[in-house]
């Protein structure tokens, strides 16, 4: 019997709404993905409320180093707020914990080129090898708090990363 590794699978986020009110960019250290220009598999039943770019490229990371971290939103005039929030699956175990949340904020009066900013340092303890960073953006009413399942509008976007040890990097 054939196991699927944890990485793909992962639950499934996404809107039920399909409200355009997107990620316009993510962007973590030295990755920057302007969303509407790089290829992803989107496995929505509605349109643009899901975004997998896990297979453009990882995110390089090292354990114990700090990197800035941002999400630009594309749309959202007509909601009153948006909450954006952001996990790293630091153990690898296939489940965004609410201890690998590494971004929690809203905005009010949601547009178009709102960008919200953080550093993030990768924990010692991460497990060295591929994970995942998922983002989500939520529009309009109360955020569901959860990394998984549906919410009204807005859009989830999955990306690789690879957490290395500086130690191994130097070697190598």
């Amino acid at each position: 019997v054939v196991q699927n590794p944890f990485y793909n699978c992962y639950c499934s986020s996404e809107s039920t709404d399909g409200t355009v009110s997107n990620i316009a960019n993510v962007t973590f250290g030295n990755f920057s993905n302007g969303s509407d220009t790089l290829p992803a598999t989107n496995n929505s039943g509605v349109t643009a409320t899901y975004s997998d770019y896990t297979g453009i490229g990882k995110i390089a990371v090292i354990r114990g180093s700090t990197y800035h971290f941002s999400v630009t939103q594309t749309d959202g005039a007509s909601f009153a707020s948006a909450y954006i929030k952001a996990w790293i699956d630091y153990n690898q175990n296939g489940v965004y914990e609410n201890s690998e949340l590494i971004y929690g904020g809203s905005t009010t009066g949601a547009s178009k080129g709102n960008t919200k900013h953080a550093n993030i340092t990768i924990p010692a303890s991460a497990t060295f090898g591929v994970t995942h960073l998922r983002v989500r953006l939520e529009s309009g009413g109360a955020s569901s708090g959860s990394a998984c399942g549906t919410y009204s509008a807005g859009e989830t976007e999955d990306y690789s990363m690879y957490i290395y040890d500086q130690k191994k990097i130097d070697v190598a």
